[in-house]
């Protein structure tokens, strides 16, 4: 596990609580696996009030549609019709982490499933990624 000093942080952040549209940077992007073995992109996006929240992004090819979206509404400069080879281990992540520090909007969803313990839950998962409003401070 990392530990990374950020001398400008002051609390904790504060995750996202209500379901809404907001404009986010983001901030990093780590690598991981599902339980089935499929890498993953686990992106956490940030506000200008320091609140967060995370993503993932898998490396599957019915999923790409995502990694599309967030491209359109990034504004990141891929040319139309550019193709990507992420059957190398790692190359899928590095593309993904290239996003770090751009600014994008995200539509956040309330989801309810149920725990491991039976008991009804509900969670804030990013719906979609848009483009980002331009009177928003980021």
């Amino acid at each position: 596990m990392k530990f990374k000093v950020d001398l400008n942080a002051s609390d904790r952040p504060e995750r996202f609580t209500d379901e809404g549209d907001y404009t986010v940077v983001i901030d990093s992007v780590e690598r991981a696996l599902t339980s089935n073995g499929v890498e993953k992109a686990v992106i956490v996006f940030k506000d200008d009030k320091n609140r967060s929240c995370r993503d993932d992004l898998l490396n599957k090819d019915t999923v790409y549609w995502r990694l599309n979206q967030l491209i359109i509404a990034s504004g990141m400069k891929v040319p139309n019709g550019a193709e990507f080879d992420f059957s190398k281990s790692g190359e899928f992540f590095n593309f993904v982490r290239s996003f770090v520090g751009m600014r994008v909007g995200i539509s956040l969803k309330s989801e309810s499933y149920t725990g491991k313990d039976g008991e009804q839950k509900s969670v804030l998962r990013v719906s979609k990624f848009v483009k980002p409003s331009a009177d928003q401070p980021f």
